[in-house]
């Protein structure tokens, strides 16, 4: 929260992590800040940290294995459900990974992800607390959106981001 500055992302392997984008999530503000870490390292014990003053990140990371990615797609916000993000053409066999962040619901909530996408890893539920859910789908040549469904009284202070990262992975 606070602003749309990146946080600091750091793990105990060394990565490098590049900002892709940030999207507003509400008025409070929260923001949704996606990141990419290109051939990375990872293994036993692997722990990730996010600094930024005067918030309160939640992370949630995904592990693609393979070599030569490369990384296209774009951000959204929606406030009508369900809660699309743009649409992203692939030209080959490819990995989407969609993330959907409503932001702070003062009451509890269950977040869906639909057009054929599954939960990853998701921080769920709300009642107080950030509420954020990455998805994923392997796909061939086409275009597509992800989409979320949410169900509970979750504030409706702003329209929700949503991100979708379409992943090639080279020979």
């Amino acid at each position: 929260g606070g602003s749309a500055d990146f946080p600091t992302v750091t793990d105990t392997y060394g990565n490098t992590w590049t900002p892709v984008r940030v999207q507003q999530t509400s008025a409070w503000p929260g923001f949704l800040w996606v990141f990419t870490s290109l051939n990375a390292s990872g293994g036993p014990g692997h722990q990730f940290f996010v600094s930024k003053p005067d918030s309160y990140p939640t992370l949630l990371a995904v592990e693609v294995i393979g070599t030569g990615v490369t990384v296209s797609g774009g951000g959204g916000l929606d406030n009508t459900s369900p809660y699309q993000t743009p649409s992203a053409t692939t030209t080959g066999d490819a990995l989407l990974l969609g993330a959907f962040a409503p932001g702070y619901p003062g009451s509890t909530v269950t977040i869906t992800p639909g057009n054929g996408f599954s939960t990853e890893v998701e921080e769920p539920r709300g009642d107080g607390s950030w509420v954020a859910s990455v998805a994923s789908r392997t796909v061939l040549t086409g275009s597509y959106q992800a989409a979320w469904t949410m169900t509970g009284n979750a504030a409706n202070d702003f329209n929700y981001a949503e991100d979708l990262l379409v992943l090639t992975v080279g020979p």
